[in-house]
């Protein structure tokens, strides 16, 4: 066992490896020795490059719980590149887990002033090398880094894990698994929200459907014709308002007259909303349909809900949320990413034989079924088949609006 002050002032005796060695194994006894219920301030250390709102959001899911396992911790969280500022902040903002959300590399932290970091990093190397030239610029003294465990495993896909090189939290992993996420809006946004809609005519009994037509990948989506037709059949709805984002500003509230007509007059258009400004619209008291693809909002929209029923909310104050989804890449299926969502009715079109489909809810098929991926693809959704899908559902739940 080498002593890191000694390496760090005869450091031409060792190897590179050695000195990397030596910190992992300093690491491993500070870790062994670590107490729970001794931390005061805790580091969550995230770092992922190429988030999707979506991912970020079920990721962070099973995170939350971090709070609850360091009893007496506050937790700040650190995410390595800023300009993931506009996600982080809309996922993160007033959220009663954290102390402190903020941006800052691996090479500018100041880690002396926690005792304890959770580390997500899909390469593990990236911290273990800042480490390497911490030691290599500086005498130990002073450069006080506290336990270092690894939660990379739990949060990411095994595929896209390339290093893991601290030591898992295995208690606190445990703990991780099969949790219903939660995102936190606060009753000022929500009541923001609300004035933002009346301000676009939406009065007291309205009923605003919100309707997603945008996702990761092309695939994801209907095709244009069915979604226009069963947009028309939502928008036939009495006392009903369409709501649709516009994230980008490119124009949507023309294309959508183009294909609508006069139908379009009873659709609101968020434009150039900033991604908190988004959900705590989704979260507002008019909102009583949400309907989209697989998207990142509706992961969102799932986790504000959860938030509320857990908290007191009525069943019948929470939107009816349907998501439809259809095949996945090899590895992944809709249980993956909807089943920990029991508030979304999520559907998919299943082959019964060379011409014919049925539609089907995730909730609905046996557990085995769940977790195949054999469902039909988005392109083969009628306007039928979700209306009819629709109007089952809302009367089933004395909601309709038809």
């Amino acid at each position: 066992m080498y002593s890191l002050g000694g390496i760090f002032k005869t450091d031409k005796l060792f190897s590179a490896m050695d000195v990397y060695k030596a910190i992992l194994e300093d690491n491993e006894k500070k870790c062994a020795a670590f107490v729970r219920t001794n931390a005061k301030k805790v580091l969550i250390l995230y770092r992922d490059s190429k988030s999707f709102i979506g991912d970020l959001c079920l990721r962070l899911d099973k995170m939350w719980h971090i709070k609850d396992y360091f009893p007496n911790a506050i937790l700040d969280f650190n995410f390595s590149f800023a300009e993931q500022l506009w996600l982080y902040d809309g996922l993160l903002r007033n959220s009663p887990y954290i102390n402190k959300l903020f941006s800052a590399g691996l090479e500018d932290c100041d880690f002396s002033e926690y005792d304890l970091i959770i580390y997500v990093d899909a390469d593990e190397m990236n911290f273990l090398n800042v480490l390497f030239k911490r030691h290599e610029q500086y005498d130990s003294a002073g450069k006080y880094v506290p336990p270092i465990f690894s939660m990379t495993k739990t949060i990411f896909r095994v595929e896209k894990v390339i290093n893991v090189r601290f030591p898992l939290y295995e208690d606190l992993i445990a703990t991780s698994f099969d949790i219903t996420g939660e995102l936190y809006i606060s009753g000022e946004e929500r009541d923001w929200a609300e004035k933002w809609l009346r301000d676009r005519g939406v009065n007291e009994g309205d009923s605003v459907v919100a309707v997603l037509d945008t996702a990761s990948e092309k695939h994801k989506l209907l095709r244009l014709p069915v979604y226009f037709e069963f947009l028309q059949f939502l928008l036939r709805g009495k006392r009903v308002k369409v709501l649709n984002f516009d994230e980008r500003g490119i124009g949507k509230e023309d294309f959508y007259r183009a294909w609508l007509g006069s139908h379009s007059d009873k659709m609101i258009f968020s434009k150039n909303l900033p991604l908190r400004e988004a959900l705590c619209i989704l979260s507002a008291r008019y909102m009583t349909r949400i309907f989209g693809p697989c998207t990142g909002l509706l992961h969102c929209t799932s986790a504000i809900y959860n938030y509320y029923q857990k908290r007191g909310m009525s069943k019948n104050d929470i939107p009816i949320m349907i998501t439809y989804t259809g095949n996945y890449p090899v590895g992944q299926d809709a249980a993956g990413w909807w089943r920990n969502a029991p508030l979304i009715d999520c559907i998919m079109l299943k082959s019964t034989d060379k011409t014919c489909c049925r539609l089907v809810k995730l909730s609905d098929l046996p557990p085995e079924e769940q977790l195949r991926n054999d469902s039909l693809s988005c392109s083969h959704y009628t306007a039928d088949h979700l209306i009819n899908f629709v109007k089952t559902s809302f009367q089933e739940r004395s909601a309709s609006l038809w």
